[in-house]
């Protein structure tokens, strides 16, 4: 094969298969690049929590740091207090959170109501993470917008409203997997076959039950 002669001052052509290799080489580079920005942007975005003062616990109060809240009571929480802003004290019974959505039931003696929040310019990924994160049976003080709803909430006591949350701190945090939780004292035991000490047990630990609580009520 006859060598190829370059002139002086001329550049060498490239081969196909030189030029393939240096196409290849420019898109690995640029992907690297894009990946790079990418992760250099989801730092950013990770450290700005912009709702950091809107959420957490409140740990040991300060007297002079105390604040006097004006609470709403559960049951209070109706499609006639729609668009009001209110605070509400209760215990958590069950969250649940999918990518930008996290919701919880908020529950006081046996009325609860549904309590939702969505990603946001006010509320940030990491305190959706916090909400979703806090244990059953914690108590929160809750600051949100009442909401009327199209569709019943067949799950909670308060079907025709949610609260849009606005601010969540937690009041007082429970063990994060507690020995026994209500749905457990709410079940019947699979066997009528019972001793005395599994009887008294059962006792007090179903008076904590919604259902019990309504029996209590009806009575008193």
């Amino acid at each position: 094969m006859a060598d190829v002669l370059v002139q002086e001052g001329e550049e060498p052509k490239l081969s196909k298969k030189e030029l393939n290799k240096l196409a290849k080489k420019a898109q690995k580079a640029s992907k690297a690049a894009e990946k790079g920005g990418n992760q250099q942007q989801s730092a950013s975005e990770e450290q700005e929590d912009y709702s950091k003062d809107f959420y957490g616990s409140y740990g040991l109060v300060n007297s002079k740091e105390k604040k006097e809240l004006n609470f709403l009571r559960v049951k209070e929480v109706t499609a006639a207090n729609a668009t009001k802003d209110i605070w509400v004290r209760g215990r958590v019974h069950t969250t649940r959170s999918k990518g930008k959505n996290c919701f919880l039931v908020l529950r006081q003696g046996v009325y609860t109501v549904q309590v939702a929040m969505f990603m946001n310019e006010k509320i940030s990924k990491q305190m959706l993470k916090f909400v979703s994160s806090i244990s059953k049976e914690s108590i929160v003080d809750v600051y949100a917008t009442i909401n009327k709803v199209e569709n019943p909430i067949e799950s909670c006591t308060q079907k025709d409203v949610e609260l849009l949350a606005q601010q969540v701190f937690v009041v007082s945090s429970s063990a994060p997997k507690l020995p026994l939780q209500i749905e457990d004292a709410s079940r019947r035991a699979p066997t009528d076959e019972e001793s005395p000490t599994s009887r008294r047990i059962s006792w007090q630990l179903s008076t904590w039950t919604p259902d019990s609580t309504i029996v209590f009520s009806i009575f008193a």
